[in-house]
């Protein structure tokens, strides 16, 4: 089988702020996730850390990766 196609997403915000669109792309990782290896790139807010263990803990099971920005 081939390696699926990554699909990079940028966004302003994402776990653990949470607000409307993080909620609504939550819902939309695991349908993106079928067919795609998904990169989810984001600004963390001031002051807030990256916790890679919850982060990867509350996506478990999809193809999914993080890349905060600070």
């Amino acid at each position: 089988m081939a390696d699926k196609p990554v699909l990079k997403v940028v966004v302003s915000h994402f776990y653990p702020e949470a607000n409307a669109f993080t909620n609504r792309f939550e819902s939309l990782l695991p349908l993106l996730a079928k067919k795609h290896h998904v990169v989810v790139v984001y600004l963390l807010q001031p002051g807030l850390g990256f916790d890679r263990g919850a982060t990867e803990a509350r996506f478990a099971g999809l193809d999914v990766s993080f890349e905060p920005v600070e």
